[in-house]
């Protein structure tokens, strides 16, 4: 709210408690018409009476009874808010009040305050004058007192006038307490306002507070809809081709796309009731697939087409490459807002579109700007998703961020947006550090696919023949699985992006952690487009008989090899074990030779292998933190075998890691300075048992963290 003018300055430097009574009190009044009108409305629907018998006329008493339900919603609605806007004004008016005697009183103790300055300085310059008709000696010592040590002014000044300096600053300062503690209230009383006037806007949500039937249409075309459900031989072909796609086969996804852009409002109305899964879902994206021609498709539709469709079959519109992502992420946010208002939602989805919500919006519930949701699959109830960090239409360096074992989006979207945006930040850093002006840049948290699950913390994992619970990740299925949606994922912005003009093309970046590493190196083999860089970290190891080496991935070249990158930290004790199968640093050999997975760092596999183990800068003695476990985020209180602790993830601002994944995946991986290190080799005869779990090193300061333990 506006400030009501005037100089606060005494009481913090702003009104306690701001705004205008006058125009509160008018907002309730609006919202209280608004009620009535809206209650009146509702009796004449409910008194409207339709006679007749046939579909028309069952069609139209359902819609009289629906829209007489919404009507009452609304109006409720309507009524809560002028109700609290009512309850506002009275409160604002106490507590301006309150601001108003405040002021006064502060104005009263800053008169106070100046009249015991002039008091205290006036008995001083009198004492000034009388020791100049003192002998010098005299005068020069007063002086001196007065003027060179003001400490010992007070001794000499004005008993009255100093009392009321003391007694004027005092009240100011338990004044501005109380201003401060008006202010709390005024925040609090505010908030609690706003919780009780939350208004429905979303037609669903409204028709789901009124306890409307799932199956009555909202929006236009419900009346045709109604009256010629199952009727209509558009949505019988439509039908059987999304049979034919969901099946695998998508030779006639272009034919099921041109038929959904010929379908008016209420034919788009009657297919989702008809197949609310084919709606809520996406198509199959295969490698190769023709995204020019769905940018064609879509740009030939007129904005009425553009809009329907966005909004009546949210599920296939949000995923479909070739479709702007800004229009992707409003068709995904319309259906997560579609599929949490329908009661046979299951929790894990409920729970998932939660934990997305917490990254689009803020506390207060307003959008966080520039996040989006750029995909989402219900997935057969397990979902997946994207988040896009940054602007996907116009950035010019975009990093797929590819999370590895046990990320899912109902149980790891908060971890793995937070790393999303740490790395973020960490690029923004990069190009200031360079002096580089940054060029737009985005980052997405992608969890796009069936990560495998976190093994168990003890022992019984390391054999990969054995159905042990978590031993997923020991297995190449669910990298190859997921190989397949990143690779359309990747090819798709390339060709969303793609404006004939190679100058113009953003560059594409993949960061990718743990099995991610594998599932991204599958992926990279399978594309159609190179990306520009690729940046390994805590690998659970690559397939050589799939991937030989850097170059049989799909990446652009720097001086003539592969911008590839990798990095794994000493204390990462997880990647030598889930996955890649042995490890020289701990000695111990294969868990299975025909899996062949081993580290990208490989001696002649052809990364560029940096650090994670933390040191200081040679040039500038700036300390960079090491990683001291698996975790992008790390969040441990101790050190044990699968968590990095609290800072000392791959991704934690301060790290090594972090500084230097952001170099590489913003193409300026040339920069990454050797540092100088904190670790030192073990001594020769000290074993670190994998299983050990040791004391937290993690506060102290850098410079110690790199002692051996023995």
């Amino acid at each position: 709210m506006m400030g009501r003018g005037g100089d606060w300055s005494l009481l913090g430097g702003s009104d306690p408690a701001p705004g205008c009574v006058e125009d509160v009190q008018r907002i309730s009044m609006n919202w209280g018409d608004k009620a009535g009108k809206l209650s009146d409305a509702q009796n004449l629907l409910e008194r409207t009476h339709v006679a007749g018998s046939g579909a028309s006329v069952e069609a139209a008493r359902t819609l009289l009874a629906r829209d007489g339900a919404l009507l009452k919603v609304y109006g409720q609605g309507c009524e809560n808010l002028a109700n609290g806007y009512k309850s506002w004004t009275a409160s604002l008016q106490s507590f301006q009040d309150e601001a108003d005697r405040l002021l006064t009183q502060a104005h009263q103790a800053n008169d106070d305050l100046d009249q015991g300055h002039a008091l205290v300085e006036a008995g001083k310059q009198e004492r000034i004058e009388d020791a100049a008709k003192r002998s010098l000696p005299e005068a020069i010592t007063e002086a001196a007192i007065e003027t060179i040590l003001p400490g010992l002014a007070q001794i000499f000044s004005d008993t009255r006038g100093q009392y009321m300096i003391n007694d004027a600053q005092q009240r100011l300062d338990h004044l501005n307490h109380q201003a401060d503690d008006l202010r709390e209230r005024y925040k609090a009383e505010g908030d609690r306002i706003a919780t009780t006037t939350a208004f429905v806007t979303s037609p669903a949500a409204a028709a789901y507070k009124a306890g409307l039937d799932n199956d009555i249409p909202i929006g236009p075309g419900s009346l045709a809809a109604l009256i010629h459900q199952d009727k209509n031989p558009k949505l019988t072909k439509l039908d059987a081709l999304r049979k034919e796609l969901d099946s695998g086969d998508l030779t006639h996804r272009q034919e099921y796309l041109n038929q959904l852009g010929n379908l008016t409002p209420e034919q788009l109305v009657l297919y989702g009731l008809m197949n609310p899964g084919s709606v809520r879902n996406p198509l199959g994206a295969n490698v190769g697939e023709d995204v020019a021609g769905i940018k064609n498709w879509w740009a030939g539709l007129n904005p009425t087409q553009q809009i329907a469709l966005t909004l009546y079959v949210p599920g296939i519109i949000g995923n479909l490459n070739g479709i702007p992502y800004s229009v992707r992420g409003i068709a995904n946010k319309t259906n997560i807002d579609l599929i949490k208002t329908d009661p046979n939602t299951t929790p894990r989805v409920l729970k998932a579109i939660s934990e997305i919500e917490k990254k689009l919006v803020d506390k207060n519930g307003k959008p966080i700007p520039n996040h989006s949701l750029i995909s989402f699959d219900l997935n057969n109830g397990k979902p997946l998703g994207a988040i896009a960090i940054g602007n996907l239409d116009t950035a010019k360096n975009v990093t797929w961020n590819i999370p590895g074992m046990g990320t899912t989006v109902d149980d790891g979207m908060e971890s793995w947006g937070h790393s999303a945006q740490d790395l973020y930040n960490g690029q923004k850093d990069a190009y200031d550090s360079l002096y580089l002006k940054d060029p737009g840049h985005a980052v997405v948290a992608w969890i796009g696919y069936d990560t495998p699950e976190k093994p168990p913390e003890g022992s019984q994992f390391l054999n990969p023949v054995k159905d042990v619970e978590g031993t997923e990740v020991l297995k190449l299925d669910k990298a190859q699985a997921g190989s397949q949606k990143l690779a359309a994922a990747l090819d798709g912005f390339y060709a969303t992006r793609w404006d004939g003009n190679s100058l113009d093309q953003p560059k594409n970046n993949v960061v990718a952690h743990s099995y991610g590493t594998t599932t991204s190196a599958y992926a990279l083999t399978k594309t159609h487009y190179p990306v520009d860089t690729v940046t390994f970290f805590a690998s659970a190891g690559i397939d050589l008989h799939a991937v030989t080496n850097a170059a049989a991935m799909n990446v652009a070249k720097v001086d003539g090899q592969p911008a590839v990158y990798a990095t794994q930290a000493f204390d990462d004790r997880v990647a030598p074990y889930a996955g890649i199968g042995g490890s020289d640093l701990l000695g111990i050999g294969t868990l299975d030779p025909k899996v062949g997975r081993f580290s990208p760092q490989l001696p002649g596999w052809g990364a560029h292998s940096f650090s994670s183990d933390g040191g200081y800068d040679p040039q500038t003695g700036v300390p960079y933190k090491m990683v001291t476990g698996h975790d992008a985020q790390g969040h441990s209180d101790k050190f044990s075998f699968f968590s990095a602790t609290t800072g000392h993830g791959y991704l934690d601002p301060g790290t090594e890691s972090s500084h230097n994944i952001a170099l590489t995946s913003i193409g300026h991986g040339d920069s990454i300075t050797p540092l100088v290190p904190l670790h030192q080799t073990l001594p020769s005869g000290i074993h670190l048992d994998p299983w050990e779990t040791i004391s937290d090193e993690s506060k102290q300061d850098p410079a110690t963290l790199g002692k051996p333990r023995g």
